[in-house]
């Protein structure tokens, strides 16, 4: 009751946001690592519950997730070495 009163979340959602964060870290800058491999790293014993954790704080799966935030990373560094060239 403590840490609810301090944070505003109960204990397990706040640990569950901080294993999404993680795994959100993990799909972008480990790309060869595998999404059951991040979901188990990250704490989740279930492959299924971490895909509906992260869908429900990301809105978004976690294979769609690394697909968006790689694409938008290439989208961006190329548009700086245009702008830096110029």
């Amino acid at each position: 009751r403590s840490f609810r009163k301090h944070t505003g979340m109960s204990l397990v959602r706040y640990v569950n946001r901080l294993r999404i964060g993680l795994a959100c870290q993990m799909l972008v800058s480990d790309h060869g690592e595998s999404i059951t491999d991040i979901c188990f790293d990250c704490g989740f014993n279930n492959l299924s519950n971490f895909n509906r954790q992260f869908s429900a704080q990301k809105g978004m799966p976690p294979s769609q997730f690394r697909t968006h935030m790689l694409d938008h990373a290439t989208t961006n560094f190329g548009r700086d070495r245009i702008i830096h060239a110029a």
